[in-house]
């Protein structure tokens, strides 16, 4: 989200329900050095922002990093 400011909205909440409510877990991808120490960047600052929470939950995606042209 480079330099703007983001935050979180109470404006709009959505409950998506699913066929199957099997929860998805997929294990996170090997990466570099240099990429774990970007995403932890991103993540500790999303966290400092309240942008995210920690969660516990069952589901999970693992992090795909995009780099820039």
């Amino acid at each position: 989200y480079g330099d703007k400011k983001i935050s979180k909205t109470n404006i709009v909440k959505c409950n998506i329900r699913l066929k199957d409510e099997m929860p998805i877990n997929q294990k996170a991808y090997r990466e570099s050095t240099e990429n774990r120490e970007i995403i932890k960047r991103e993540i500790d600052k999303m966290l400092k922002e309240r942008i995210i929470q920690e969660s516990y939950s069952p589901w999970s995606s693992p992090v795909v990093i995009v780099n820039k042209k």
